[in-house]
């Protein structure tokens, strides 16, 4: 009869196996899911071609990045030049969407996580499609404004060294918000 050490060993080891099983299904899922969504986007590129879309892709590692007429416009207008938000939303738990916005969008990249690398790789498929007319034919935006993102800031950084960046006032109150909520961090009730 196994000792109650090693039961608990078996049960531990049976845990692990079945964390592995489900980890090993979902990124089998997931890709699944980037080549059906792949496939998907290539069946569609005529019918965006025709409609003036213009969409940039890289297979590995995943990522899209889309400019339509409207957003081209955009990069005519002066506050182009002038600042650009970059608003970045999770998708599941391994792709994110990243609008850039001035009054207008004026491009949106998908991306396989939220590294630097894959950052400056959306960024870099938007130049690709806007070529020279990006930002009112300038090097780039005066000025970034951005959430609280280590890699989104580090790529917009290296991809336009001479922009100013700053964080979103929205964010800054937000994460002070959380803080002030996060029950560990000991804030009383009538001090919130």
């Amino acid at each position: 009869m196994p000792s109650m050490k090693n039961k608990k060993e078996i049960s531990k080891n049976s845990e692990r196996l079945a964390s592995t099983k489900v980890k090993i299904k979902l990124d089998t899922i997931r890709t699944r899911m980037t080549d059906k969504f792949i496939g998907k986007l290539k069946e569609k590129m005529i019918t965006y071609r025709n409609c003036n879309v213009q969409v940039e892709f890289e297979e590995n590692p995943f990522e899209v990045a889309i400019v339509t007429p409207i957003m081209k416009r955009s990069h005519c207008l002066p506050t182009s030049k002038e600042i650009i938000f970059i608003l970045q939303v999770p998708v599941m738990q391994s792709h994110s969407v990243t609008f850039m916005v001035t009054p207008c969008a004026v491009g949106i990249f998908i991306t396989k996580g939220q590294t630097e690398g894959s950052y400056k790789q959306g960024l870099h498929l938007i130049l690709n499609i806007l070529k020279e007319s990006a930002f009112c034919n300038k090097e780039g935006p005066a000025t970034f404004i951005t959430d609280d993102s280590d890699a989104e800031i580090s790529a917009l950084k290296k991809t336009w060294p001479q922009s100013q960046h700053f964080l979103c006032i929205f964010h800054v109150g937000q994460a002070v918000w959380r803080w002030l909520w996060y029950s560990k961090n000991g804030i009383p009730n009538n001090y919130r």
